[in-house]
């Protein structure tokens, strides 16, 4: 499914409340994979998918990735989640899926606060 960002709002700032918005009302969940939103991170594109990591609330890292089939609709379980974050996050890449550069890194706007985006090589994490 592709998914693009309302006009006007930048792909990272969506993705970012998204995924803010998924973790208040599953507050157990510590992980989830999404389809990616195009342009939230540096090389995502449409069929991409996302999985992310939330830290603790409102801190969270997204790692980008395509898989060689189109996953299952509706939420991948909590281990399979915690299980492909931590293969990508340790750097292997023997799970039938290409990982998309590695994640950039991003804060997003902390509730009441300035835009504080940035983008790095290794991560992308949402700071809100």
């Amino acid at each position: 499914m592709k998914k693009t960002a309302p006009g006007g709002c930048q792909a990272w700032e969506f993705a970012a409340d998204l995924d803010k918005e998924w973790f208040k009302v599953n507050p157990h969940r510590s992980y989830r994979i999404r389809c990616a939103i195009v342009g939230e991170l540096p090389g995502v594109v449409s069929g991409d998918y996302v999985v992310v990591r939330q830290l603790c609330p409102g801190l969270r890292i997204r790692w980008p990735f395509v898989a060689e089939k189109p996953l299952p609709i509706g939420e991948a379980p909590e281990h399979v989640a915690e299980t492909l974050f931590n293969r990508f996050y340790q750097g292997e890449r023997s799970v039938g899926l290409r990982v998309g550069g590695g994640p950039g890194i991003s804060s997003g706007r902390p509730e009441g606060g300035k835009d504080t985006h940035r983008r790095g090589q290794r991560g992308s994490h949402d700071v809100q």
